[in-house]
């Protein structure tokens, strides 16, 4: 599948594209109706590198395929899935900085 960001969304294929847990429950709700957070979602580490994929029409960059970038790493995640690569969608004004020399 060839995807196409649309507006100002950039798709970023994260540096080390490994997670420490895929498990996608956040909470789990004991009896006495307690929120309990599992410890191995709560510790989990991203990357806060990665490289540029593909951009949208309204970005005001001017990025290149490859280009490398920073983004906050602690932030809400949007993946997609393709095979093993997993991507992640940031709106342009998200991203901290950009890699200009390719270095």
């Amino acid at each position: 599948m060839r995807l196409r960001p649309l507006n100002d969304v950039v798709i970023i294929e994260p540096d080390d594209n490994h997670f420490v847990s895929d498990n996608l429950e956040v909470v789990k709700i004991a009896q006495a109706g307690t929120i309990i957070l599992p410890e191995d979602n709560s510790l989990e580490k991203k990357a806060n590198t990665g490289y540029v994929v593909s951009w949208g029409y309204s970005c005001e960059y001017n990025f290149k395929v490859g280009q490398k970038v920073w983004f906050p790493q602690w932030t809400t995640p949007c993946y997609f899935q393709d095979g093993d690569k997993r991507y992640r969608f940031f709106r342009e004004h998200e991203l901290n900085a950009v890699d200009e020399d390719g270095s």
